[in-house]
């Protein structure tokens, strides 16, 4: 049978758990049965029992959590979520339209003047479900049928004309955030 990972419950259920396993104990079941029923490895009830033992039932309770508290609450994590799942950063006049690290800081910092560093605002990110992805490097204006145009009717006479000449066509590949194109120079 496969233990379920008790680590992942929340303190007060498994403060209730710990009680319940000694009180059960206390009433005559034996440990291993006990363990067995609450699908938790039997090592764990010896250690709740030792506990027990040790500190009477306030070494049950669930002891304080360590560590700095979390910068920002579950309110603003829905916000921030809703914010960049939702809206374009040119919407927020950011310069430009593909949301980055340090614009998600910048966001924080305006809206709940709390200063994250750009790993901390990966981790936040990441801990929200939102992933990196690579841009397409495709203009959004794009027209397929201009484009199929241009393939068949002008690139053909820009390519007789450099053979005219006997000249190579260069190829520059211009970028931007919202537009990327190609342009032939014969020259």
């Amino acid at each position: 049978m496969k233990q379920d990972d008790a680590r992942k419950l929340d303190h007060t259920t498994l403060e209730e758990m710990r009680i319940r396993a000694v009180r059960s104990v206390q009433a005559g079941e034996s440990p291993e049965v006990v363990a067995r029923s609450m699908r938790i490895n039997r090592r764990t009830i010896y250690g709740w029992l030792a506990q027990y033992r040790r500190g009477g039932w306030g070494a049950l309770k669930a002891k304080p959590l360590f560590g700095r508290p979390p910068k920002l609450d579950a309110r603003a994590l829905q916000w921030i979520y809703n914010t960049i799942t939702q809206k374009n950063p040119l919407q927020l006049k950011f310069a430009f339209a593909l949301w980055t690290r340090d614009m998600v800081a910048k966001l924080i910092k305006d809206q709940f003047g709390v200063v994250v560093s750009a790993n901390s605002v990966g981790r936040l990110l990441a801990q929200l479900g939102i992933t990196c992805q690579k841009p397409l490097h495709r203009a959004q204006e794009r027209d397929e049928a201009l484009v199929e145009q241009w393939h068949k009717k002008d690139y053909p006479k820009i390519k007789a004309l450099a053979a005219r000449k006997g000249r190579d066509i260069l190829w520059r590949r211009r970028s931007h955030a919202l537009r990327s194109s190609c342009r032939a120079h014969v020259g």
